[in-house]
């Protein structure tokens, strides 16, 4: 269910709260787990599809696929700004 919510309605809260999962970890705990899952949920809330929102593409790397997700997240939210 990962980022189900964020596919079918936005909200930029629950973005967010993906976001700083995803770049910082959890606190003190700098979890890769949490990160990746929220990566994949990004990537779902992205519009992909369950295989593709598991990780990268054939030839890219999970760094390259995260980062990707997390630069299109960002822009997601500068566009919804206006009308939030």
């Amino acid at each position: 269910m990962r980022g189900e919510v964020l596919h079918d309605a936005f909200d930029a809260e629950l973005l967010r709260a993906l976001l700083k999962l995803a770049e910082e970890g959890r606190g003190e705990y700098d979890d890769d787990l949490t990160q990746r899952l929220a990566a994949e949920g990004i990537a779902r809330a992205m519009g992909a599809g369950h295989v593709e929102s598991m990780g990268p593409t054939e030839g890219a790397t999970r760094a390259e696929w995260s980062q990707g997700l997390l630069r299109a997240a960002h822009d997601r939210l500068r566009e919804a700004a206006p009308q939030l």
